[in-house]
């Protein structure tokens, strides 16, 4: 997964409504409602070039508002994300600086203000976003702070208006639960407001009830909340909602693969993991150069977590040992090919090697997989788990 200690402020979907002519309500045109959620459906399906086409017909017919511009934004962005390709970073940079420049005539109205704070915070969130994830950390850090006073106002709205909950709800559960776990994230948070776990969790429940356009998001980030607490009923019935609804997405795919084997429920995540990484190995250089999001929905950023989860498979319910560690292997190829050197899976992948090693009695090559695992950036869990292996051996 790539890094979430940004994710509070992430690309705040909401109604993401524009109005046919200047200065209109976007929270009230349902022709741009009804057309933006089917083009978001295609992005969310990865049909990303119909969605870019479908967007930009939005925005010749609304070229006065930031929405079409975050939403070709938007849909470059998860183009990008099952990739590390920063080949559209470039156009997302633009689209939301003229998102930016199109918000700014909203700032003087007060009857806008609500819908003008939802778009500052949203174009300055996700900014930092792409500024963190091509490490740009000054950047990162100055696009926060921008971001910062109109969270705290947005924080306020999410009584008054729907299109807030996923948002507020977003930063109210990470804001809490990811410095617990990433303790040096903590000295930073005395300048943000306080998070609270439950009401974030309340608020994505009703953002995925109320609002059309927070729906998947809520879904999507609600199912890998229910993960991490270890709710696998909530988890999986979310996880293959969203594969259900969106079958070519490959994400979502592996996301619910995933939430089947925490169940343990290794024949149904083999049914989908093996039929992933055989489309994946008919590709040409799979195992030489990184697969990105522009040659396919396959990608060697997913693969790693793929090949990961068939290694745990292996591990835990085939107990075939070696075919384990040729999968954690694999998984750690692919975080090579994708250039990555901090990554989530790269201690995962250490400490399962490290559980395999253990149960074939290579005590000592076990007890350096797990050292490696405490050696490396990662958050408390998997350091506690590598911790605990060690003094049993």
């Amino acid at each position: 997964m790539i890094s979430r200690w940004y994710i509070w402020g992430l690309f705040l979907l909401g109604s993401l409504c524009a109005g046919p002519a200047l200065y209109a309500q976007v929270f009230e045109d349902q022709e741009f409602r009804q057309k933006a959620k089917q083009a978001l459906d295609f992005t969310y399906n990865f049909e990303f070039e119909r969605a870019h086409f479908a967007f930009q017909k939005l925005q010749k017919a609304y070229p006065d508002h930031p929405a079409p511009y975050y939403l070709l934004a938007f849909n470059r962005w998860w183009q990008s994300y099952i990739s590390t390709t920063r080949y559209y970073h470039p156009f997302i940079e633009k689209q939301l600086s003229l998102a930016l420049s199109h918000n700014a005539q909203y700032a003087s109205l007060a009857e806008f203000r609500l819908e003008y704070t939802f778009f500052q915070y949203m174009i300055y969130a996700f900014q930092a976003r792409l500024d963190i994830l091509q490490r740009e950390w000054i950047s990162g850090a100055n696009s926060g702070r921008k971001a910062l006073p109109y969270l705290e106002k947005g924080l306020a709205f999410a009584q008054e208006s729907p299109e807030f909950y996923f948002s507020s709800g977003i930063y109210h559960y990470f804001a809490e639960t990811y410095p617990e776990k990433h303790s040096y994230l903590q000295p930073f948070m005395v300048f943000f407001p306080d998070g609270n776990a439950q009401l974030g969790v309340d608020e994505l429940n009703k953002a995925s009830k109320q609002s059309d356009f927070t729906q998947t998001e809520s879904l999507f980030y609600l199912g890998d909340i229910y993960l991490e607490e270890g709710d696998l009923k909530h988890a999986i019935q979310l996880k293959r909602r969203l594969t259900r609804q969106y079958p070519r997405n490959t994400w979502f795919e592996a996301d619910y693969a995933r939430a089947l084997v925490e169940a343990k429920d290794y024949s149904s995540a083999t049914e989908i993991l093996s039929s992933m990484q055989t489309v994946f190995e008919a590709q040409n250089y799979f195992q030489s150069q990184q697969i990105s999001s522009q040659n396919s929905r396959y990608t060697s950023l997913l693969m790693v977590r793929v090949y990961h989860l068939l290694g745990r498979i292996s591990l835990e319910s085939e107990k075939d040992y070696e075919q384990a560690l040729q999968y954690f292997d694999q998984s750690l190829l692919m975080i090579k090919l994708c250039g990555l050197e901090e990554y989530a899976y790269i201690p995962a992948n250490h400490y399962y090697r490290g559980k395999a090693l253990e149960a074939q009695h290579k005590i000592r090559e076990a007890k350096e997989a797990f050292e490696l695992v405490l050696k490396l950036d990662e958050n408390e869990d998997i350091k506690a788990k590598a911790s605990q292996a060690l003094t049993r051996l």
